[in-house]
């Protein structure tokens, strides 16, 4: 018997607030690696959680804005593509609904 008796549910999904390193990397489309960097760097603020690291969605687009108007504007165009065009069939989740390259 299903534990739902109800059937699936109709609720709308709500999109996260935070993410984990290794999706705020995906979104971002940059290895973990670089994803700390700009963390150390002050670059990106990160939330601590307990032990735990997330980032807010809210402040990875603030950075994908901030660094696309310093890079000019030929620059900007060819980073205000979503970052799930470079993830090779991934699904990721960047604060919307899924996105499937």
């Amino acid at each position: 018997m299903s534990a739902n008796l109800l059937g699936p549910s109709s609720a709308p999904t709500v999109p996260p607030l935070l993410l984990s390193a290794r999706d705020a990397a995906k979104c971002l489309a940059v290895s973990e690696r670089t994803l700390w960097s700009l963390t150390a760097r002050g670059e990106l603020p990160v939330l601590r959680i307990g032990r735990g690291v997330r980032y807010a969605v809210a402040d990875l687009r603030d950075f994908v804005q901030r660094t696309s108007h310093q890079n000019g504007s030929e620059n900007a165009k060819k980073n205000a593509a979503h970052p799930a065009e470079e993830l090779r069939g991934e699904k990721v989740n960047c604060g919307e609904s899924y996105i499937a390259s």
